[in-house]
């Protein structure tokens, strides 16, 4: 099976206006909020962060279908909205050699970290369509 992780990340790493407002702080699932050890939007800068939180495959087993969890952190609230509509911008409609369409689920909705942090971030979903064969 191929890694869709690695497949969603690497195309976003090449979105320049998304990854001006991030740089290469995109983050696959790693902890509860998908952000490594020591991570600050104000510190560290503003990042991306994404899990799986489930989907499935076609009728032939060749296209996976996973449901993604996004999250766009930053240090205020508008700044966290404007990584959202730039990720919206980078995946919705978009078909290319890392996925085959991908299309949102649920628009952005600010939520905070929990204390002591309250970081703010945007929480949106996007399904995507994958080969399940490496190209």
């Amino acid at each position: 099976m191929i890694d869709p992780f690695l497949n969603i990340k690497n195309y976003l790493l090449t979105v320049i206006p998304l990854t001006d407002l991030v740089g290469d702080r995109i983050y696959p699932a790693t902890t509860h909020l998908n952000l490594p050890a020591g991570y600050s939007p104000v510190g560290v800068g503003s990042a991306v962060a994404f899990n799986i939180r489930g989907g499935g495959t076609d009728y032939t087993s060749i296209i996976l279908e996973p449901s993604v969890q996004f999250q766009s952190f930053a240090a205020t609230e508008k700044f966290a909205y404007d990584i959202d509509r730039a990720l919206h911008d980078a995946l919705q409609d978009k078909k290319n050699k890392f996925f085959k369409v991908c299309r949102r689920e649920v628009l952005g909705t600010l939520l905070y970290t929990p204390p002591p942090t309250l970081w703010p971030y945007v929480l949106s979903f996007f399904e995507f369509r994958i080969s399940n064969v490496e190209v």
